[in-house]
């Protein structure tokens, strides 16, 4: 992988990549509708997605479970104590935009440094 002048990745033809698992969390205190919305789009560069919410508007969401996993998207209800709690599990499964996942692995290999 490269970096052009501009700032971009780019895959060189004979590049391998490390096998990776990219996995995206969207946090909300409620508002689970905007949540699900937000992490499907963090589809196009991750392998797994999931909403994280506090215990109360994590069970809320869950009367929606079916959006969650028709989305394949996971939602996990967090504790004050620290405690986590998977309701869905996502499946693991190719991001949309090969290009943004060579963005992100960019960005994690150059830590410090963002948009």
């Amino acid at each position: 992988m490269t970096t052009t002048q501009d700032g971009r990745f780019r895959a060189m033809p004979r590049n391998t990549f490390p096998s990776v698992e990219i996995c995206s969390f969207e946090l909300k205190l409620k508002n689970w509708q905007r949540a699900l919305y937000q992490a499907t789009r963090y589809r196009s560069f991750s392998h797994r997605v999931f909403v994280v919410m506090p215990v109360k508007g994590a069970y809320v969401a869950y009367q929606h479970e079916e959006q969650f996993r028709k989305a394949n998207v996971g939602l996990v209800a967090h504790e004050k104590s620290g405690q986590s709690r998977v309701l869905v599990r996502p499946k693991k499964r190719s991001p949309h935009a090969g290009y943004r996942t060579i963005m992100a692995l960019g960005m994690f290999s150059q830590p410090g440094q963002s948009e």
